[in-house]
């Protein structure tokens, strides 16, 4: 029996299961090693699980509301106005829930993506406003 929330590498002592001692002695115990497989879409970071949120300029922009998958199930999250990529978006205690403790948190960390091409129409929409948005940062460590 593997304990919830087992980390990779962790090693486990089965009592008794090992090789006979020498002399024909009690048998010692057997040692395994848990090697826990990659997520497709989640990685491990402690008790949180992490995601990437991959959302457009306009709902970075503006705000949006977006269905995420949790390990089971899945949660509405609320994209706030404004928020940049990096940042990272919680839902308390949806993380591994470990045999003792408290469960870790669900993280969805925010990747804006930018449109690969866009038609003519589009290009207008954006290029107009541009004068009037906030440049990037500057300074000597952008140079």
């Amino acid at each position: 029996s593997i304990p919830a929330g087992t980390l990779d590498g962790a090693r486990l002592a089965v009592r008794g299961k090992g090789a006979a001692g020498p002399g024909g002695g009690p048998a010692g115990d057997l040692i395994v090693t848990i090697r826990v497989a990659p997520h497709p879409w989640l990685r491990r970071e402690g008790d949180d699980l992490v995601t990437d949120l991959p959302v457009s300029i306009a709902e970075a922009t503006l705000g949006a509301t977006v269905r995420v998958p949790l390990l089971e199930g899945s949660v509405q999250l609320k994209v706030p106005a404004g928020v940049r990529s990096g940042q990272r978006l919680r839902v308390k205690g949806k993380g591994i829930c470990p045999a003792k403790g408290t469960p870790g948190d669900f993280l969805a960390s925010v990747l804006v993506e930018a449109p690969r091409s866009v038609d003519a129409a589009a290009r207008r929409l954006v290029e107009e406003p541009a004068p009037r948005l906030p440049n990037p940062p500057t300074g000597p460590q952008w140079s």
